[in-house]
């Protein structure tokens, strides 16, 4: 834990950068408000139950990737 920060906070700020854009295109769903029958509900629910989704999806992911890289390359 101690290496946690050790590219200090310009690579926690790409990180989250990175994020920010992968969870952007969620705005998309909203165009499909006139074809929604009760769009008041079914717009947050939709964006609520895929972003809930989408970040279970993501922390599998890297939980994988970072558990197949050898410890060497993520030191670096």
């Amino acid at each position: 834990m101690s290496n946690f920060f050790s590219k200090g906070p310009n690579g926690i700020l790409s990180g989250s950068w990175l994020a920010f854009f992968a969870y952007a295109g969620f705005e998309q769903i909203t165009i499909f408000n006139d074809e929604a029958i009760n769009p008041n509900r079914d717009i947050p629910l939709t964006l609520f139950i895929v972003l809930i989704i989408s970040a279970i999806l993501n922390s599998l992911v890297s939980l994988v990737l970072v558990n197949l890289s050898p410890l060497n390359i993520i030191d670096n």
